[in-house]
């Protein structure tokens, strides 16, 4: 019976003794049944319509209704829940779970349960023994005061990360890893991230446990982020990695398990190449010391790009023999793209390869770019590039080899505002893409006539030349990256107002070259005009200014060949015979690929004695036609440098890993070739903030806000701090103990500095500016760019040769 039913039904029961005593019994009662079963009717037809507004009737049936409303969620919610469970169990089973530390675990922490919902008194609903109402006689829902979700409680065992306010010091700076392929971070919560392999963090504190070391690390110095096991790290003292050198001329090299085994080899003297070659002869027996040689360099050339490898530098040793004169002796690490954990490391045998498919150069494509000089003194120079396309056609023709080989023409003069009828800059008469069968070939090469109208002085803008050669042509089409500079004039360099770009010189044309993989080859016409006339006009030598200047883009591709040549004496005969070789060896060359698959190993420097003056690191003269060949021989290097680089890519060889390994960074048969090349490990974003500080530096001193020793103290601390450690915002001259090799800033002492002329410290001022300019034209470039997944553009990193650091 309803609420209002026994109210009414109480209140007719206290009336019958009045009604019984006025009237009969019979009467009374009958009165009062049919009043009963009035106000039952009208009860029951009150109830069977709406509530009236704010009744309790409406709340208890707004009530009602919700929860059917939410019965359909609450099943979806159910099952979800259902469902994460699974995927708990089932990602558990795939991820082992952390190793807890040996010591006895603390109690669980005491959390106090949450407060119950708290409830206006004034807002009370009653239940349907009683209660209290609002005045009306209605009543209303509950307001229930949300509570935080509970904060993530430390793993037991270890201690919180929030409680890790610092990295762990290592020496004068914080302590860093390198993030393995595949490594996962688990955070305080319990969830499990996967790392960017190669990624850099910091290292807050490392738990010592029966199932390895735990470390807590963050991407930066603030705050540390989670937990991940040391395994699947690698230490990461200074940014310094190091990468495999060009292979032309020298042996491959060994990594050995102690740094004594390195000093052996070296004690050797003019043994050591018989000492190596006995190493090399026992590992492709399969007969060597495993105890004694941890791993060899694979005989394929690795694509960095396609195969990333990074060998951090751990530690290294300095000394000095008769025979191989300063040498670094190097602990590495050596990590590739399946390098997930250190306790797999080095179980690849030593000396077997490891390759995805077998290939060959068969379908190798060799292109060569001509950047010329086209002002009016280089009209017979022209002509014999023009005779060098004739004779490479023809000759690829004959032997039906005219798709592997394709030519580009870019032709450049000077400021135009300065000289108007010089009539352009820089323009590209042909691009990679047609080869030399292509009809269009000798049009676009008899389109290149030199100019009618003289230039402002008888320098001019070579590196906007060679800058439109790296940056624009269609490399794509081609396996090699050959660039000619064919001129008579120095260039244009920094701060020269005349110039398309002030910012630019030799260093900023280096760097772009290594970022592209361009061997640039400077072919420069030291002619008796050239002398006569700038020291007429202009007061000084250009032939000898431009030496200066183009000796500095010398060590482009193959660092260890120079592939800058003085063409002095009868010019116009040797540059001739020089190009008629070059078009001889390539032709050659691409036969022999043709049939055979592959290139062998150009004549080392004892059978050579051109080639040995090659390597000797100066400037090589081409005074006369006989010494002609010396240009052919370098071209021929790097086309065979090019085609390893080719079948490494193709065949999909990966660099072998291991754990700890000690070698030196020259070749150990060979001493003039280096076995390692060095770089700086830099992010994007860190690339950008260097170039930025070092422009700020030269701004001041240009302002006068700086003085030169100032500018000297700024400029080294910012290049030790990009090799150290670019996330710290101060540099400490103590860091530079850990470095095993330096920039020009970096080993130069505040003495030899003082000690430098005027002259010489503008000079060294004008390269930080072309280095700045480098950074940028590298940052905005993708080429060499390793792109780290599941992190932003800004943290793509890039290996810049440390050569590139001020």
């Amino acid at each position: 019976m309803t609420r209002h039913l026994r109210i009414g039904t109480l209140v007719l029961a206290f009336a019958v003794p009045h009604v019984a005593l006025a009237q009969g019994t019979q009467a009374a009662l009958d009165e009062l049944q049919d009043t009963i079963d009035a106000f039952r009717s009208n009860v029951e037809a009150a109830e069977s319509g709406p509530f009236p507004p704010g009744s309790e009737g409406e709340a208890r049936a707004a009530l009602a209704d919700l929860r059917a409303a939410m019965a359909p969620q609450e099943t979806r919610i159910d099952q979800a829940a259902e469902t994460r469970d699974a995927a708990r169990s089932q990602i558990a089973a795939m991820i082992p779970s952390l190793p807890q530390s040996a010591e006895p675990a603390p109690p669980e922490p005491v959390v106090d349960p949450a407060p119950e919902p708290v409830i206006d008194p004034d807002d009370r609903v009653a239940d349907q023994s009683g209660g209290e109402e609002d005045a009306d006689g209605s009543a209303e829902m509950p307001t229930v005061t949300p509570q935080p979700d509970p904060a993530p409680q430390p793993t037991p065992g270890l201690p919180s990360l929030a409680a890790l306010t610092a990295p762990l010091a290592e020496g004068d700076r914080a302590r860093r890893v390198l993030i393995r392929p595949d490594a996962q971070m688990r955070t305080e919560d319990g969830t499990e991230q996967s790392l960017p392999a190669f990624s850099v963090h910091y290292v807050f504190h490392e738990e010592p446990g029966d199932g390895g070391a735990l470390l807590a690390i963050g991407r930066t110095t603030r705050r540390a982020e989670g937990w991940i096991e040391a395994a699947r790290t690698e230490d990461w003292r200074t940014m310094l990695v190091m990468s495999y050198a060009p292979r032309t001329g020298r042996d491959r090299t060994v990594f050995f398990s102690s740094e004594d085994d390195v000093f052996d080899v070296l004690e050797a003297g003019d043994g050591a190449a018989d000492r190596i070659a006995e190493i090399h002869g026992r590992i492709e027996a399969g007969t060597h010391d495993p105890d004694r040689v941890v791993a060899i360099e694979p005989r394929l050339v690795v694509d960095s790009v396609e195969r990333p490898y990074l060998m951090p530098v751990l530690d290294y040793r300095l000394t000095n023999t008769a025979t191989h004169g300063d040498v670094a002796i190097l602990q590495l690490a050596a990590l590739n793209r399946d390098s997930s954990d250190v306790r797999d490391a080095g179980t690849q045998p030593v000396g077997q390869d490891r390759i995805t498919v077998e290939a060959d150069a068969r379908d190798f494509r060799v292109g060569v770019a001509f950047v010329i000089d086209t002002t009016r003194s280089m009209g017979p120079y022209i002509d014999k590039a023009k005779t060098f396309v004739r004779s490479v056609s023809d000759g690829l023709a004959s032997r039906g080899l005219s798709d592997r080989f394709d030519f580009a023409l870019v032709g450049f003069r000077d400021n135009v505002e300065a000289a108007s009828d010089v009539e352009y800059l820089r323009t590209i008469y042909r691009d990679f893409g047609g080869g030399v069968g292509d009809q269009t070939l000798f049009a676009d090469v008899a389109r290149m006539v030199p100019a009618a109208a003289s230039t402002a002085n008888w320098r001019e803008d070579a590196f906007a030349g060679i800058d439109l050669a790296i940056s624009d042509l269609n490399w794509g089409e081609v396996d090699t990256r050959l660039v000619f500079l064919i001129t008579d004039a120095s260039p244009r360099s920094v701060g020269d107002a005349l110039a398309s770009d002030p910012g630019m010189g030799p260093e900023t044309i280096m760097a772009m070259a290594a970022q592209r993989n361009v061997s640039l080859f400077v072919l420069h016409m030291q002619t008796e005009e050239a002398i006569s006339v700038s020291s007429r006009t202009e007061g000084y030598d250009d032939t000898a200014r431009g030496a200066q200047l183009y000796s500095r883009l010398a060590r482009t591709g193959d660092a260890a060949v120079s592939k800058y040549f003085k063409v002095r004496g009868a010019t116009e005969e040797a540059f001739g015979q020089s190009l008629q070789l070059i078009a001889a060896n390539v032709i050659d060359q691409l036969g022999t690929l043709s049939t055979v698959g592959q290139l062998d190993a150009p004549a080392g420097p004892a059978l050579s004695p051109e080639l040995a003056a090659l390597l000797g690191g100066d400037a090589i003269s081409v005074d006369d036609p006989s010494a002609s060949p010396l240009i052919a021989d370098a071209v021929a290097e790097e086309i065979f440098r090019y085609q390893t680089e080719y079948l490494g890519a193709q065949s999909g060889a990966e660099a072998p890993d291991f754990y700890r390994g000690w070698a030196a960074d020259v070749d150990l048969a060979n001493p003039e070739r280096r076995a390692l090349d060095v770089s700086v490990f830099m992010t994007r974003d860190q690339l950008s903030d260097l170039a930025n500080r070092l422009e700020d530096i030269v701004e001041r001193l240009n302002a006068k806000q700086l003085g030169m020793g100032d500018f000297f103290s700024s400029v080294q601390a910012q290049s030790g701090q990009a090799a150290v450690d670019p996330e710290f915002g101060t540099f400490l001259p103590a860091y530079l103990d850990d470095l095993p090799y330096g920039s020009k800033f970096i080993n130069m002492t505040p003495s030899l500095w003082d000690a430098l002329s005027q002259q010489g410290q503008v000079e060294l001022l004008d390269e930080v500016q072309a280095k700045v300019a480098s950074y940028r034209r590298i940052y905005a470039a993708q080429d060499g760019w390793l792109s780290l997944a599941g992190r932003a553009v800004g943290d793509q990193v890039y290996p810049l040769p440390l050569r590139d650091l001020p």
